[in-house]
């Protein structure tokens, strides 16, 4: 059987302003398109699974390529014989990956993270060992007292 669909999985911890306002456009774009899938925008980043033929992910891709701090945003992509989504949806949320965390700030460390702050992120949840860091590092503000 043809695997004529693509299906695109990618997120990027980048700040987006006006992350509403960018949501309802990046909606838009992906309607005027014809792309299927899920997106969540926050303040935060970016996080979606889209999918649909090669000329309209390319174009997708193409697009989210050109928008400034997403230059070089990964796509994983899988080929799969049919549409993996009948609608598309493109949500305004407070994280795009849920960790039900608040912002935090250092203000006294070193510029390395110690063995504590590691072993505490990989106890406090389920979420995904790398998921956790990656926000740690995308929340945290760390200043150097050297």
């Amino acid at each position: 059987m043809a695997k004529d669909i693509r299906v695109l999985l990618y997120y990027l911890y980048t700040p987006i302003e006006n992350a509403e306002q960018f949501a309802a456009d990046h909606l838009a774009f992906c309607k005027s398109i014809g792309l299927k899938g899920r997106i969540l925008v926050a303040d935060e980043g970016i996080n979606g699974t889209v999918s649909g033929d090669y000329e309209t992910t390319q174009k997708y891709m193409d697009y989210v390529h050109s928008l400034p701090g997403m230059e070089d945003l990964w796509f994983k992509i899988d080929e799969e014989s049919e549409q993996a989504f009948k609608k598309m949806f493109v949500r305004y949320k407070k994280e795009i990956v849920h960790l039900g965390w608040k912002t935090m700030t250092l203000t006294t460390t070193s510029t390395h993270l110690k063995q504590q702050v590691l072993t505490c992120l990989q106890k406090s949840s389920k979420k995904p060992f790398l998921t956790k860091i990656q926000w740690f590092l995308t929340h945290v503000t760390i200043m150097s007292t050297t």
